[in-house]
Parts: structure tokens; C-alpha cells; sequence
């Protein structure tokens, strides 16, 4: 099933096929294809539903009704007689693109022929995978893939694409699902391996009771004395340290008193100075006072 270039948008029409009531008129398609404004077209047979308001005449969809069937001159039976069921369900796609007036809400921004980003229901993806899927193709991707203008690619059912896509999505299952096991196999590996640790540690802890029971009486007056030797020595550790403490505080009360004696060394020295110069005050005065005296005398004289 080749489709020509014009279908290249019309994937995104889906759910637009049930009929959309917007309450207006609608618009056309300002591609010199259409009609300029929608109005009623009592004479459409092939795409009946929009007689009462369409954007295109009885002549513009002459090309659905002349076989071979397909649009623009190009046949849809490039890879075989389309069935029934497939032919009119791309009919009906087509007679939204070129008739419908609610089709120019969804104009393409750079090609004026065309639709882009008409939203898609569930359903209508489902029923027009249902009609064609056993219909042939040529092309994977109708919008970009040239093969589909000519059908020099192989023809194949269109669900074969589709068990292509799901056989792909099941190996992916598949890898993720090894992927899982051999990270379960690695922590199990890891468990078993601390274990195995675990049983050697029992192990030598087993054979570590056996040897301190072969030494016996021996071994625990070994170890007996060993201790006694460890408090000796730390007994000593502990007595030099005391006296080594002691012998610090008497330098420490020593520098004390070096100090105390010092500051009042210090103190004294500072007390002499004051003496001193106080004596300098007094004789000072008295000598200021013997000139004054002196002076006074002299005048009254």
C-alpha cells in the first residue's frame, strides 16, 4: 500500500474522523486547492458527511470514486488491490483533509497542502491499524521514507511492521530481563562467597580453641605472668609520670614565686622613685620660698 506525498499528514487526522462540532462555520485550507470559505454541497457522495458545510465540490474528489483508487493520480494499489475495509477507511481520511472545515485549524507552518499536529485518539490509531493490517506496504514511514512515492522497496503486510515492532520490544524484555538475572546471579555469588568467609572464619576460630586448649595450664600462666608484667610496668609508667607531674608543679610554684618577689622588687623600686621625687619637690619649694623671702626684704629697705 504506497501512499503518495500528499497523505504526508494526514496520520495526524485521526480523531477529527468522527465529526468535530465547534459551533462554527470553520475555514479552509488557503492552498489554492480548496474552496476559499466552506458552504453546502448537496451533490458529495463519497464524503456525504460534510455536505452541509465542506471546502471542497463533487470535482475535487473525483479521483476517490475513478479506479484505481488513490488521490492526486497516484494509485493506492502499488503493492496490490487494496481491501475494501482499507480503501474506505483512507477515503474517509482523505475526505477530512479535503472537505472537512475544521481541517485549517491544524495548518502546517511552512507547507500550505498540508496538516501537522492534529491530535490523535486511541481508537482511531486501533481501528485503522484493524483495517489495513493485512494490506500491503511499501514504506515504514509514509512521511519521510521516499520508497513510498514508487514502492522500490519490498511490499510487506502492514502488521509484519508491527510484529517487527513488538519482536523488538520483546527482545528489549528479554535483555532486561537477563540483564536482572545475571545481577541476581552476581549477588548470590557475592552471598555465597561471604559464606564461604564465614564458615573459614568459623574455622579458624575452632582451631584457635584448640591450640589454647593443647597449652593448657602452661599457656594461661604464660599469659598470667604476662599480665602481671603489664601492670608492673604500668605501674612504674603511672609513678614516674606522678613524679614527673610533681616535679612540675614545684617549677611552676618556684617560677611563682620568682615572679611574686620580682613584682614586688618592682613595686619597691617604684616607690623609692616617688620618694625621690617628691624630696625634689620638697627642696624646690623651700628653695622658691628662701628667694621670695629674700627679695621682700630688700624692698622694704
Amino acid at each position: 500500500m504506497a501512499v503518495p506525498r500528499l497523505l504526508l499528514g494526514l496520520a495526524y487526522v485521526a480523531t477529527l474522523l468522527s465529526t468535530f462540532v465547534w459551533g462554527q462555520e470553520g475555514a479552509c485550507l488557503q492552498d489554492g486547492r480548496h474552496k476559499a470559505t466552506p458552504g453546502p454541497e448537496p451533490y458529495l457522495k463519497e464524503c456525504s458527511m460534510y455536505m452541509e458545510n465542506a471546502c471542497c465540490s463533487e470535482q475535487d474528489i473525483d479521483d476517490l470514486t475513478a479506479p484505481p483508487a488513490g488521490v492526486d493520480s497516484a494509485p493506492w494499489d502499488r503493492c496490490g488491490t487494496l481491501s475494501p475495509v482499507c480503501e474506505a477507511f483512507l477515503k474517509r481520511v482523505v475526505c477530512f483533509y479535503r472537505c472537512s472545515p475544521h481541517a485549517a485549524h491544524w495548518p502546517h507552518p511552512q507547507r500550505d497542502s498540508f496538516l501537522k499536529a492534529v491530535p490523535l485518539c486511541h481508537s482511531f490509531c486501533r481501528d485503522w491499524y484493524e483495517a489495513c493490517k493485512s494490506d500491503l506496504t511499501c514504506a515504514r514511514d509514509w512521511a519521510g521514507d521516499p520508497r513510498g512515492l514508487n514502492c522500490t522497496g519490498s511490499c510487506v503486510p502492514y502488521q509484519q511492521g508491527k510484529r517487527r515492532k513488538e519482536k523488538r520490544r520483546e527482545e528489549k524484555r528479554r535483555e532486561e530481563k537477563r540483564r536482572e538475572e545475571r545481577r541476581g546471579e552476581g549477588r548470590r555469588g557475592e552471598e555465597r562467597r561471604g559464606e564461604g568467609k564465614g564458615r573459614e572464619g568459623k574455622g579458624r576460630e575452632g582451631k584457635g580453641r584448640e591450640r589454647k586448649g593443647r597449652e593448657g595450664k602452661g599457656g594461661e600462666e604464660r599469659r598470667g605472668e604476662e599480665r602481671r608484667g603489664e601492670e608492673r610496668r604500668g605501674e612504674e609508667r603511672r609513678g614516674e609520670e606522678r613524679r614527673g607531674e610533681e616535679r612540675r608543679g614545684e617549677e611552676r610554684r618556684g617560677e611563682e614565686r620568682r615572679g611574686e618577689e620580682k613584682r614586688r622588687e618592682e613595686k619597691r623600686r617604684e616607690e623609692k622613685r616617688r620618694e625621690e621625687r617628691r624630696g625634689e619637690e620638697r627642696r624646690g619649694e623651700e628653695r622658691r620660698g628662701g628667694e621670695n623671702a629674700y627679695i621682700g626684704c630688700k624692698e622694704t629697705e
